[in-house]
């Protein structure tokens, strides 16, 4: 039990020690400091090294920290051999002078204080207990610091404090999953080589063209609005060019091998599968209508998000400081869209963005509700269930998009809106170059067999009404009036002909779908009858 007359700073000693992991054993660079203050306080993982140097005025109403700015300096920097490197710089030595209780001495404490660039890194603070308030000579790297302390002044005090168990974590695991994912976006991309939908080529090595991305699954807003929601899913499998997939290649397996060990691999997939739909989601949101975007950034972002929340499951030291810097300098340029533009494709920085927000809250939660003597976190069976619709709303994608490639294909062959002109009487002058150039354009029979129809000849504008219909995936892109216009003209030269059964049979679908115009004049010819 603790005597109710406690001070504060000996109460955050305790709790320091017991629960943060600090020591009150001054490192032997340190032992000027205990002159200084009533209590030392040293936290030192192997990487980063911080000191508090508590003064108890609530003890002592006239104590005040007695050390000069720069023989408070020169400590730092001979403890400074205590403290690692990250990518190759030496990370600093943190001291914190903390005064508790009384009116703060702002003038004098104001002067401990050094740049956010010396490796010698000092500020100076004051506690007051009796008001829950703290002052600080420092505004940006003593910010959460000072929410601590605010925090810990307004809670009711334990009596007892018990030290937390360390978090337990599996040991390094062959990243099995990582690797099929990995080989599985490979494979995609060879899909991308080997099936194209036309001979063009995009910018970039081995680079598809917007068309053949189109139509193995890329998201396209404006076609995912008129049903195809499968998109939403398939884009993150498809990558603009080798080199795309090369440097998400890098990060996921970056990202994913150490989520696979964290948190297991039914929630490695289930993290992949949300990053990629809130990824797609938040680029149809944010882009531009028609914008068509392809890649696994916005997955992997997710992964990388989820896997800087867990890391601080680890243990504090190398291993969590060089994960969470590296996936730092991830993250940061993924989400700010300074350079926007590599190998010739814009960067979809709305992909990136939803997957890291989504990424971020799972990954907050699951370290939430993650129990500290259990080496994975909860919920296992629900990742589990999200990987296998994962995997079943993948079957029905790849059916769709196999089911689709016909239209697709015949989409390649049409004139472009461009090149076609809008005029009928301009199409009709142009048909028989239209015709030339795009021969599975049913627009281009339609136009000539209108020309020769004017010009009296009736056996060609017979063979061109046949060879437009002829080709019913593509008449399927455009609305059903040039398909029934082209058979019920195809029926009354029929009907002219004499052929009355198969000219009534050709008028058949127009008489029973059309309302209009052509109908009439099949139903004067008695062809509708």
């Amino acid at each position: 039990m603790i005597m109710v007359s406690e001070t504060f700073a000996r109460y955050l000693a305790r709790l320091y020690v017991a629960r943060h992991g600090y020591s009150q054993q001054p490192l032997p660079e340190a032992e000027a400091l205990s002159a200084a203050c009533d209590m030392v306080l040293t936290r030192w993982d192997g990487m980063t090294l911080e000191m508090l140097c508590l003064v108890d005025r609530e003890a002592n109403p006239t104590r005040r920290f007695t050390m000069e700015l720069a023989e408070l300096r020169e400590i730092g920097e001979a403890c400074l051999v205590h403290t690692g490197r990250l990518n190759r710089s030496k990370l600093p030595v943190v001291i914190r002078v903390v005064e508790i209780g009384g009116t703060p001495d702002a003038e004098r404490l104001k002067n401990y204080r050094t740049s956010p660039y010396c490796k010698a890194r000092i500020s100076a603070y004051a506690l007051d207990p009796a008001t829950a308030t703290v002052w600080r000579n420092t505004w940006i790297h003593g910010w959460l610091f000072t929410r601590r302390m605010t925090a810990l002044m307004q809670k009711p005090r334990m009596a007892e404090i018990v030290a937390k168990e360390p978090a337990l974590t599996r040991p390094k695991v062959f990243p099995i999953l990582t690797l099929a994912m990995l080989a599985t976006l490979a494979g995609v991309f060879a899909l991308e080589q080997l099936f194209p939908v036309d001979s063009i080529s995009g910018k970039g090595f081995w680079a598809p063209s917007v068309r053949t991305l189109i139509a193995l699954g890329a998201l396209d807003g404006e076609l995912v609005w008129r049903g195809e929601w499968f998109r939403l899913l398939s884009a993150a499998f498809l990558h603009g060019d080798a080199f795309h997939l090369l440097m998400n290649s890098i990060a996921f397996y970056y990202a994913g091998s150490m989520l696979e060990r964290l948190v297991g691999r039914a929630w490695l997939a289930a993290l992949f599968l949300v990053g990629a739909v809130a990824g797609s989601a938040a680029s149809m949101t944010l882009n531009d209508p028609g914008t068509v975007s392809v890649g696994a950034s916005g997955a992997i972002m997710c992964l990388a998000a989820a896997t800087f929340a867990v890391s601080f499951r680890l243990p504090s030291g190398a291993e969590r400081l060089t994960l969470q810097t590296n996936l730092g300098q991830v993250l940061v340029p993924a989400l700010i869209p300074l350079a926007g533009v590599f190998s010739g494709h814009k960067v979809d920085f709305a992909a990136h963005l939803g997957g890291a927000v989504a990424g971020a809250v799972l990954g907050l939660g699951l370290l939430r509700a993650w129990p500290r003597a259990e080496t994975l976190p909860r919920l296992r069976r629900l990742a589990t269930a999200m990987a296998l619709c994962g995997l079943a709303a993948m079957a029905v994608t790849t059916t769709q998009i196999v089911e689709r490639q016909p239209v697709f294909a015949a989409m390649t062959k049409l004139a472009p809106s461009s090149e076609f002109p809008a005029d009928r009487a301009e199409a009709r002058r142009r048909s028989a170059e239209l015709v030339a150039r795009y021969p599975a354009d049913p627009r281009a029979h339609w136009a000539r067999a209108l020309a020769l129809v004017e010009a009296r000849d009736l056996p060609a504008a017979e063979r061109e009404l046949r060879a437009g219909l002829a080709l019913p995936t593509a008449l399927a892109l455009f609305e059903p009036r040039l398909r029934w216009e082209m058979s019920g003209m195809l029926s009354i030269i029929l009907n002219e002909r004499g052929e009355q059964t198969e000219a009534k049979s050709v008028a058949a679908p127009v008489c029973a779908e059309e309302k209009g115009e052509m109908r009439a004049q099949l139903a004067e010819t008695g062809l509708c009858g």
